[in-house]
């Protein structure tokens, strides 16, 4: 009888831990859908942005800026992925998307002051 009982209590506890790891891979798999998912996101937002410049199409100002702070978002989701799936190994990334997406908002604030004289033309002109 002991060692029925034995094989009973292994069993479960082997059954707990498989379903540990069944939910911890399960639970990576969606950080990947996830990464996935803002990569593909990221990627359109940079076409876009690119079709902008290179096709000249008209565009407005805050546009660019809303698809730059979109862009920036889910870049840090990504980091985010990225550290939940390798258990933190690249915590250096927040801090590295926070500091660029700072500086390029920061252009975009000073690219905001133009001078209002260099898109008009006098009407004698």
């Amino acid at each position: 009888m002991p060692g029925f009982l034995d094989f009973l209590f292994n069993r479960k506890k082997n059954k707990r831990y498989e379903n540990i790891e069944e939910a911890a891979f399960k639970r990576k798999y969606e950080y990947f859908e996830s990464l996935l998912a803002s990569n593909n996101k990221a990627l359109s937002l940079i076409s876009g942005l690119e079709d902008l410049v290179f096709e000249h199409k008209a565009f407005d100002y805050n546009d660019v800026v809303s698809q730059c702070e979109q862009l920036i978002s889910t870049v840090y989701d990504i980091s985010e992925d990225i550290n939940a799936i390798s258990g933190g190994k690249y915590s250096g990334l927040f801090e590295a998307t926070e500091k660029i997406g700072i500086s390029i908002l920061h252009e975009f604030m000073a690219q905001r002051e133009l001078d209002a004289a260099h898109w008009t033309i006098s009407l004698s002109n």
